[in-house]
């Protein structure tokens, strides 16, 4: 039976809610566009879920870098 890997992002306060139901610490990182921190955590394969949130980073640096970008920020 194959597990489905998923990745969520949250607070480093809510890492003690979401350990009980299965959920692992994946790294460190921001979240959003503003870089405001937080963890990664994950459900399933480490190394998929690295990549996943990889990919996803990809869309948060570009996203924070278009919001930096603009000139009343």
């Amino acid at each position: 039976m194959e597990f489905k890997t998923e990745i969520t992002h949250t607070s480093s306060e809510s890492v003690r809610f979401l350990t009980p139901t299965g959920w692992m610490f994946l790294c460190d990182g921001h979240g959003d566009a503003r870089l405001t921190g937080g963890v990664w955590m994950y459900k399933g394969d480490k190394q998929k879920a690295h990549l996943m949130q990889q990919e996803q980073w990809k869309k948060i640096k570009a996203g924070s870098d278009r919001y930096y970008s603009q000139c009343w920020v």
